[in-house]
């Protein structure tokens, strides 16, 4: 069953507002540290972009699709067509997503990863006025994505790690968003952490190669991200061979974690 909020216009409205505005935000920023060639700063807002679009907008499109949408069709057959048009307002979204994955695994902030974000903002703007107009019977206001788009970025060069870890010839190696360098070693991460009640932000990810060449998956997490822990990851590590090495990750954060929330708990306020 879709939650209560789903059927009231204000509310439905409220939430696709919030996301968006959201999204918005850390577009801007990305263009925005193009602008200034700061390509870890990019690398980590676009890690940060996915993860938003992930747990908030699509994951509001599959509550949508698995819920709301079948209860709206049993009550009104004749939305049929409409329900068809904002479905694949949703998979359209999706393939976008996956298409700013791919270049930013292959080949880093590189042409198109920012005009493909961009591109979701405006479908998702356009999606979520026709279904609230469609389905919920009134009419949002229109939101104009603000693309940032005063003059254009100079090209980018990809990220100090080339695909599969290895340190890019003649460029000292940067670190690489776990997120972009591995999306299935991410995914799975991200699964393993909400499993134990945990939050992707509790921790950050991310490849660096040592000065040997071997590659290594650093995390920093508790308060202020101040604890770090770094292991050896083989460059054709995947999430069954990582698994190990993945939970002792979540474990580390969760006790962390904890420690924290006693830790402020004591402290008198």
């Amino acid at each position: 069953m879709s939650g209560p909020g789903l059927n009231q216009h204000d509310a439905h409205h409220a939430i696709h507002q919030a996301a968006f505005y959201e999204a918005e935000r850390l577009t801007l920023q990305l263009r925005r540290a193009l602008r200034q060639g700061d390509q870890q700063q990019a690398l980590q807002v676009a890690s940060v972009l996915i993860e938003h679009w992930q747990t908030r907008t699509l994951r509001h499109a599959e509550a949508e699709e698995a819920g709301w949408y079948r209860e709206m069709l049993v009550e009104r057959p004749e939305l049929q067509n409409d329900v068809t048009v904002l479905t694949r307002d949703h998979e359209l979204l999706r393939l976008l997503l996956a298409e700013a994955q791919g270049i930013l695994t292959a080949r880093g902030i590189a042409s198109g990863v920012v005009e493909r974000f961009e591109a979701m903002l405006l479908v998702n703007s356009i999606h979520s006025r026709e279904e609230e107009r469609r389905l919920l019977g009134g009419e949002a206001i229109v939101e104009e994505p603000d693309d940032g788009s005063h003059g254009e970025s100079p090209p980018s060069e990809p990220p100090g790690m080339a695909p599969g870890g290895s340190a890019a010839a003649n460029t000292p190696a940067a670190p690489v968003p776990l997120a972009i360098a591995r999306p299935e070693l991410h995914a799975q991460l991200v699964a393993l952490l909400r499993q134990r009640g945990l939050s992707p932000a509790d921790l950050l990810a991310d490849l660096r190669v040592d000065t040997a060449g071997q590659t290594l998956l650093h995390v920093a997490y508790g308060h202020a991200y101040a604890q770090t822990t770094e292991w050896p990851l083989e460059a054709e590590a995947t999430a069954e061979t990582s698994e190990a090495a993945l939970n002792q990750i979540v474990e580390a954060c969760d006790q962390a974690t904890k420690a924290d929330y006693h830790a402020r708990m004591r402290t008198p306020t």
